[in-house]
């Protein structure tokens, strides 16, 4: 994992700009931190790199790297390299073990659209110079991000931070109050369905995209990759056999490194899926780490005790009474540049922290489970209601099941209806926003949006609605919080589930395969019978890295009030006297109520930084 930058501008920079643009990275690579120039049609090109050496430590891996005229700045790993190496490249003599090299080679050999052969995360820039042209690319799920930006003078700014972007330009981006109030409304979901930035005129390059920029300076998009959506015959055994073979692939494949890697590890069946595969299957002798709750309905340490019992692992669980605090949330919020989108990452940062602080310079989870494989309790009635529609016995069996199994374990009482999209029809989507409403009238002159989901090639609509989790809701931020929380500590982040092959492969499976019997994420569950706990891996109630408000606010309690007191550009966009009469409400708000307020702290911090 490391960080790259890039500028394509009329003046040079001076070597202060240089040197802050290169100290704003040593988080992301303390290992090395090096920039190359170029001349570009009547511009001048600068690529900045930070290494956190992974994949062969020696010098000669370290970035720009370039040959022949053609130079790469790349953030991320190619989890294939060596399988590409092999097949592809036999005509190149290489000079390091790394995947850098390999990368490079395939775009010399293959040209635009080469990423497809790619099996990994990423975030590039190449320059290539025989053509006059760059090669901008972010991986298929957006695992590592890539902000740009175009100035009136069509001067490109390209970095992996926000903070680089305004080194660069030597501005402070404008700040979007539109995309504050969406938050402030409508939650974190809301925030990549549309092209908004936190800040003006910043642009985030897209998941499975591509930017091209020629010698005049004109640019273009490309997308190279969608899902597959065709389902399949096989029957539930078949399924999960498959599953199961690319699951373990795809851990064995990242756990690839040179230096020491850490798991996190919950009380639900995704991350209990990883580490037990690494262990039992793989073999490894490997850390987890764990975050612990005294909120009874946030403490998942039952679960993750019962894995522990056959897991061997070397284990840590960090206690979130003792972590808590607002100086905390300051400085990541001022890491990150942007609000959190919940406070699961202000405690998965914790557990990032201590990590590094044992040595791990790798961090393994299982993000992105829950968007294909059928993990939220929503995805019970959208398959519901897509049986009811084509499979009357099916239905029946379903609906009983679902009574008897799930709807106890069901806290939004808008999910436990068994006609709920009959009732309201298929775009009805207030339970993903609950009470907007109510917090639309806590801001100035309020705030209303279309939140319909994007429709893709599909007649399934649990296919559908789990492709707009995956590609424009839950997973595109939760992705860029979990990456600036491990680039805070300097720690690379990866994720098993987020394997293209196996995405693809879990997509052409039946919808209701994947929820049977009474259970979400059923082919998951099967896959691991006999490798997992079967109390974990049986355990119907929806379990992950979650945390409570009620642990931050106790810890810090006066200094929120006196925060949220104090005078901001917050109280331009919201009415302070609502806001403090909120704050002073009922003693025990609704859950939802206090994620509200969380993001209200978090927005206050932010406007206040910037």
């Amino acid at each position: 994992m490391c960080g790259i930058s890039a500028c394509l501008v009329s003046k040079e920079l001076t070597i202060e700009v240089i040197n802050k643009t290169l100290f704003n990275m040593i988080n992301r690579g303390p290992d090395n931190q090096s920039y190359k120039k170029f001349i570009f049609g009547n511009k001048l090109l600068y690529l900045f790199h930070s290494r956190l050496s992974i994949i062969d430590l020696r010098e000669v891996s370290n970035q720009p790297f370039s040959y022949k005229g053609y130079h790469l700045i790349f953030n991320g790993e190619i989890y294939n390299y060596k399988e590409l190496k092999k097949k592809y490249l036999n005509e190149f003599t290489f000079k390091t073990n790394s995947d850098t090299e390999v990368l490079l080679y395939m775009y010399i050999k293959y040209g635009k659209n080469f990423e497809e052969k790619l099996n990994g995360m990423w975030s590039f820039i190449i320059f290539d110079e025989n053509k006059k042209k760059l090669h901008v690319s972010r991986d298929r799920f957006g695992e590592k991000p890539l902000h740009y930006f175009i100035n009136n003078n069509n001067d490109f700014f390209f970095s992996s931070e926000i903070k680089n972007i305004q080194t660069l330009t030597g501005t402070k981006l404008d700040l979007n109050l539109k995309t504050i109030q969406r938050f402030l409304v409508f939650g974190y979901k809301s925030l990549y369905k549309y092209d908004d930035h936190y800040y003006k005129s910043l642009k985030r390059l897209k998941a499975s995209t591509f930017l091209e920029i020629n010698s005049d300076l004109n640019y273009s998009l490309e997308n190279y990759y969608t899902p597959s959506v065709k389902i399949n015959s096989l029957s539930v055994e078949e399924n999960i056999e498959n599953t199961k073979y690319l699951l373990i692939e795809s851990v064995k494949s990242r756990m690839i490194s040179d230096v020491p890697i850490a798991f996190s590890l919950s009380g639900g069946v995704d991350s209990t899926a990883i580490t037990n595969i690494a262990t039992k299957i793989l073999n490894k002798n490997i850390s987890t780490y764990s975050i612990l709750d005294d909120d009874i309905r946030y403490d998942e340490s039952s679960n993750i005790n019962k894995s522990l019992r056959t897991l061997e692992s070397k284990h840590q669980f960090i206690d979130l009474k003792t972590k808590f605090n607002l100086e905390s949330l300051s400085q990541l919020i001022n890491y990150h540049d942007e609000p959190l989108c919940s406070i699961n990452f202000f405690s998965d940062s914790l557990l990032k922290k201590e990590m590094r602080s044992d040595g791990h310079k790798v961090s393994i989870s299982g993000i992105g489970a829950d968007e294909y494989f059928a993990g939220y309790w929503d995805h019970h009635s959208y398959l519901m209601h897509e049986l009811k529609s084509s499979d009357k016995n099916k239905y029946e069996i379903f609906k009983n099941d679902w009574l008897n199994h799930i709807m106890p374990l069901i806290q939004n009482p808008i999910l436990k209806k068994t006609d709920l999209f009959e009732i309201k029809g298929l775009d009805f989507n207030s339970f993903r926003y609950q009470d907007n409403d109510v917090y639309s009238k806590l801001l100035i002159g309020g705030f209303e949006e279309n939140q319909n989901d994007f429709k893709f090639n599909t007649t399934s609509i649990l296919k559908n609605r789990m492709l707009n989790e995956l590609f424009f809701e839950t997973l595109p931020i939760a992705l860029d919080n979990e990456d600036l929380n491990s680039m805070y500590h300097s720690v690379e982040n990866r994720s098993p589930f987020l394997n293209h092959d196996l995405v693809d492969y879990v997509n052409t499976i039946p919808s209701n395969q994947l929820i049977n019997n009474g259970y979400s994420k059923y082919i998951l569950r099967e896959a691991i019978n006999g490798i997992a706990d079967d109390e974990v891996r049986l355990d119907r109630n929806k379990r992950g890295f979650n945390a409570s408000t009620e642990s931050f606010l106790s810890n810090s309690q006066q200094d929120t009030l006196d925060l949220m007191n104090s005078d901001s550009i917050l109280y331009d966009i919201v009415d302070k006297e609502n806001i403090i009469n909120f704050m002073n409400g009922e003693n025990s708000f609704e859950n939802w109520d206090k994620k509200f307020l969380f993001n209200l702290i978090n927005v206050k911090i932010f406007l206040d930084l910037h």
